[in-house]
């Protein structure tokens, strides 16, 4: 019964011009309903979540794209195996035709737009256009909800938990158990008796109400009126909760500590909600979008949040907008997730650009977990990609380690980030390019060691990746390499030892690491990387 968001069409909104993508949908696996979108500082990450927040909540004409005159829309395709019974639980009966005339082929599309009215949602009909039927705008927003925690979030925002807050929502869901309890059913029994049929609250209010409505009679003719007390509803009740902080020395409200503490209660009932989320069954739909996570959070506290978020998107969508390496999780890509990179340009303004789970690359990403030996290959360095204006892709963890120190020796600052620890070898330079072109990165080089096969890839690379610098290496290896000659005294001992070690790879550098300054590899190396840097230092569009 749950309701998802599919599609997401954006037109003018801030700095998105005209964007549309998937956000991931559940699937039951661990993270597969989340949506993440990274990118560089200052290209409009935030935009799309906000947008998506503007449909559920409205927009105002400062958020309209500046300078153009074109119509700003939001439009979101819900999808439902059961949007029948969603609208009949949540929507209130005079208006559930409305909604379910707007079901079409087990989709819904809703728009928000200054084209009518920003403060209205239409729903497109069947015959493609989009009507805004009388009143169907109070149930949509008790029908889904959508919160976001943004960075700059206020003090109410974090302390309040009235219906509307986003502690109010997630403490509900947490309290939704309660009314399976039989105490809860005690207390509506208690309050039908203290406040219902022929209770002491009828017998008093009953004469109360009677001279009212004689008064009122004698303005308005036959009206009168009654008192009815409200049955209790756990929302309605979890707006009188406080949180108390207790930190040794007394007792105080939240609302008097600082925002650090504020953000890091509600990152803490989102892992309580998480710990509950296996023994209950939400169906209301719900999305939540969280703007920064890593705020206040060391390294540690964003994995265990990230734990909790992969819980709850088994079956609930979250998006998060971040900077920080340790929510983009691999696992997450190849059981669903969906990993955005937002980039900017005059031109096109805000644009997203995301990572495909069929790819090449998303192969390695699988099968990243059988290659143990190598726990580092997609770990957070790797993961830099997805944040970085310039990549430089070297062929092995010792191409990267050498780069850098020769890079240090030359007290030399490098203009661009250095994939990971290597792409493990020639042919996987392929998906990694793929990767780094399926993510808007326009700036990427790679560097090629010497061999027949190496320079046939390079050459079939270079044809399909024509934006990108890809270079080759006059030497077969970044460093000298010898092997044991396998016949001496001391290889029968020790192959260390060997006295008559036989050389298979020349590199521009020595065995240990040293500069082969002398060397046509050497030189060949550092003319490469006077490359590299001139191609970095190219002006930007």
């Amino acid at each position: 019964m749950s309701v998802y968001i599919k599609k997401v069409k954006i037109s003018n909104y801030r700095s998105i011009k005209n964007e549309e993508f998937d956000l991931a949908v559940p699937n039951g696996q661990h993270g597969s309903g989340l949506t993440i979108v990274v990118g560089p500082n200052n290209v409009g990450k935030s935009n799309a979540c906000r947008a998506i927040d503007a449909l559920f909540n409205k927009f105002s004409g400062d958020d309209k794209t500046h300078g153009t005159d074109d119509t700003t829309s939001i439009e979101v395709e819900f999808i439902s195996s059961d949007f029948e019974k969603s609208i009949e639980t949540y929507v209130t009966e005079n208006k559930q035709a409305a909604y379910k005339s707007a079901v079409l082929d087990g989709s819904m599309h809703a728009k928000r737009s200054d084209e009518e009215s920003i403060s209205k949602i239409f729903l497109k009909q069947s015959d493609g256009t989009y009507k805004n039927s009388s009143g169907i705008d109070a149930p949509f927003g008790s029908w889904m909800k959508m919160r976001t925690i943004d960075p700059e979030y206020t003090t109410d925002e974090a302390t309040k938990y009235g219906t509307t807050s986003i502690l109010g929502d997630l403490l509900g869901k947490i309290f939704k158990e309660i009314e399976e309890e039989k105490r809860y059913d005690d207390l509506k029994d208690a309050f039908k008796d203290l406040f219902e049929d022929n209770s002491i609250f009828e017998k008093k209010s009953k004469d109360v109400s009677e001279k009212v409505s004689g008064y009122i009679k004698e303005f308005y003719g036959e009206v009168g009126i009654n008192f009815v007390p409200e049955r209790p509803d756990l929302n309605a009740l979890t707006k009188n909760v406080k949180t108390i902080v207790k930190d040794g020395s007394h007792d105080s409200e939240i609302n008097t500590k600082g925002s650090g503490l504020q953000r890091a209660v509600i990152i803490a009932l989102i892992q309580a909600y998480a710990a509950s989320f296996e023994k209950s069954e939400h169906k209301k739909p719900f999305y939540l979008t969280i703007d920064e996570p890593e705020l206040s959070l060391s390294a540690q506290g964003q994995k265990k949040l990230l734990n909790a978020l992969r819980v709850i998107t088994q079956r609930e969508q979250i998006i998060l907008v971040t900077h920080s390496p340790y929510f983009a999780n691999w696992t997450d890509l190849v059981n669903g997730a969906k990993i955005g990179r937002a980039t900017f340009s005059k031109k096109e303004g805000t644009k997203l650009h995301w990572l495909d789970s069929t790819s090449k690359y998303s192969e390695l990403i699988d099968n990243s977990e059988k290659e143990w030996q190598k726990p580092f290959i997609l770990d957070e360095a790797t993961k830099e990609i997805l944040f970085s204006n310039s990549v430089l892709m070297l062929e092995g963890q010792e191409d990267v380690g050498l780069v850098r120190k020769w890079a240090n020796e030359c007290d030399k600052l490098l203009p661009y980030d250095v994939f990971g620890y290597g792409v493990q070898g020639y042919v996987n330079f392929r998906p990694y390019l793929q990767m780094a072109q399926d993510t808007g990165l326009e700036k990427v080089a790679a560097i090629y060691d010497y061999g027949e096969a190496e320079s046939k890839c390079m050459e079939k690379d270079s044809e399909d990746f024509s934006s990108f610098k890809l270079l080759q290496l006059k030497a077969n290896d970044i460093r000298d390499k010898y092997r044991p000659c396998g016949n001496c005294e001391m290889c029968a001992i020790d192959v260390k030892k060997c006295k008559n070690k036989i050389q298979f790879k020349t590199g521009c550098f020595d065995e240990h690491g040293n500069k082969k300054e002398a060397s046509e590899e050497f030189k060949n190396f550092v003319l490469i990387m006077d490359q590299v840097d001139e191609y970095f230092g190219g002006s930007d569009e």
